[in-house]
């Protein structure tokens, strides 16, 4: 299955609304939006990536871990 741009640009919404939601006020839309950004970047794609068994609740909840709001 070939990743494309909208199924990128999709993760990355759903990223940043997931570290909205569960930062529980810590961090805005803008904020979010920015680390969703970066993040997505670093992100493997491929079927055999952590990210494609786990989602991205489980991404999110690393996300904010390693920064230090979880």
């Amino acid at each position: 299955m070939e990743i494309t741009k909208k199924d990128i640009e999709d993760f990355q919404e759903n990223l940043s609304l997931a570290l909205v939601k569960m930062s529980q006020g810590k961090l805005d839309k803008e904020g979010a939006d920015s680390l969703a950004s970066s993040a997505v970047k670093k992100v493997d794609f491929s079927p055999d990536s952590a990210l494609a068994h786990k989602g991205v609740n489980w991404y999110a909840k690393r996300i904010l871990e390693t920064i230090g709001i979880l």
